[in-house]
């Protein structure tokens, strides 16, 4: 391991050092949250902030998101798409896989979105196709006013919606 890489690891292990202290020593709390530096950008509005993936049916995962979903290409090519959301508050992209970039195992994320109405949005993609494996259900327990839905992008990638019972 590097010893940047155990500076990392050193800084991981002292923050959740920090909350278990917390947890365990109520009247004793340690500021968990503060940050041994200050953040240093100053982000561009234009796409402030994004997260990529690679996809083996670019063209299936284009569709879905661009028109099921109704998601704005922010770029897009032959084989990489950015897409937001009408608002922009939020971007990610994938890329076709190719001999450079591979497919992301479908595992390794999941792209979660905090929505209004989620009753209402779950059946409205329901009826433009879209199929759930899981429907709104309270979360953690079944009766929780916290629900969440799952479903898969077609390169089965998990998206989780979640939203209060309305």
């Amino acid at each position: 391991m590097s010893d940047f890489n155990k500076l990392c690891e050193n800084f991981g292990k002292k923050r959740i050092e920090t909350v278990i202290h917390n947890r365990l020593n109520p009247d004793d709390r340690i500021d968990w949250w503060k940050s041994e530096n200050e953040y240093p950008f100053s982000l561009n509005p234009a796409r402030p902030f994004w997260i990529e993936y690679v996809v083996k049916s670019f063209e299936a995962e284009l569709g879905f998101f661009v028109d099921i979903l109704g998601l704005i290409p922010n770029a897009i090519s032959e084989n990489y798409a950015v897409l937001s959301n009408p608002k922009n508050d939020f971007f990610f992209g994938f890329w076709k896989d190719s001999e450079i970039k591979r497919q992301t195992q479908p595992e390794s994320i999941t792209i979660g979105f905090l929505i209004d109405e989620i009753e209402k949005k779950y059946r409205e993609l329901e009826e433009r196709g879209v199929q759930f494996f899981h429907k709104p259900k309270g979360y953690p327990k079944n009766n929780d006013p916290l629900l969440v839905c799952k479903l898969e992008t077609p390169n089965k990638i998990p998206i989780e919606l979640w939203g209060m019972k309305e």
